[in-house]
């Protein structure tokens, strides 16, 4: 059911994807499978969070954390931290969500845990992005993507990173001109290009992925590939 669950999730069939959890969590519950009933939460809570669910998201989150916590299962811990920091990073609480994802970090990294402190760190590096710190989003970003390129890793665990990567170089752009600037306009091309290929891949990302590349065209002039990009980014959500 779990795998299953996945699929249908990456291809944006999210009451697909709750039912299977559903399924999912009962078997691995009857079965005494911590971790596999572990999994099964996490995916339902992103699942709603996906659906704009949020009471439920955080709901299912908070199950989550309990069960990592009352098991003494870091592993679970991780998941349940990373989910609820995303949570409260998407409702303003940058706070609280910071603190939630650089506990997951460390607790990845010491585990290890590359997924998971991949996914962490992309989250992470949008708390410091909507807090304005945007030289320590990149500190973060640079580390969640060079766990990522060195152990080779894909799939909708590790997309954040690389997306969030993209928004860090186009805002920079903000702050150079010249030669510096051209230099950052490169990079942020790059970075937006591989951003819109994750969203290809993962369609639950493609309107955020669309929404960066829009970003990067309005800054280099060309409002209307920008606006086409936005109304693409819309449809896509919708």
């Amino acid at each position: 059911h779990t795998g299953v669950a996945v699929h249908a999730l990456s291809l944006g069939e999210t009451q697909r994807t709750l039912d299977l959890c559903g399924a999912a969590a009962a078997a691995f519950r009857e079965a005494g499978h911590i971790r596999g009933l572990g999994m099964a939460l996490l995916l339902t809570a992103w699942t709603h969070q996906f659906r704009g669910d949020f009471t439920q998201a955080v709901q299912w989150a908070a199950h989550l954390v309990r069960l990592g916590e009352e098991s003494s299962d870091r592993q679970i811990l991780v998941w349940g931290l990373g989910v609820r920091g995303m949570l409260r990073q998407r409702t303003g609480l940058l706070d609280d969500a910071v603190a939630d994802l650089e506990a997951a970090m460390e607790l990845a990294k010491a585990m290890p845990d590359y997924a998971g402190l991949a996914q962490s760190a992309g989250v992470l590096g949008s708390c410091y992005l909507r807090r304005r710190e945007v030289r320590r989003a990149l500190e973060v970003l640079d580390e969640g993507t060079r766990v990522i390129a060195e152990r080779g890793l894909r799939g909708m665990s590790v997309v954040w990173a690389p997306l969030v990567l993209a928004e860090a170089h186009i805002l920079m752009l903000d702050e150079a001109d010249g030669e510096r600037r051209a230099t950052r306009l490169e990079t942020a091309r790059r970075a937006c290009r591989h951003a819109v290929r994750q969203g290809g891949m993962l369609r639950f990302m493609l309107p955020m992925a669309l929404r960066l590349r829009g970003m990067l065209e309005w800054r280099t002039g060309k409002r209307r590939a920008a606006t086409r990009s936005w109304e693409r980014s819309i449809a896509a959500a919708e």
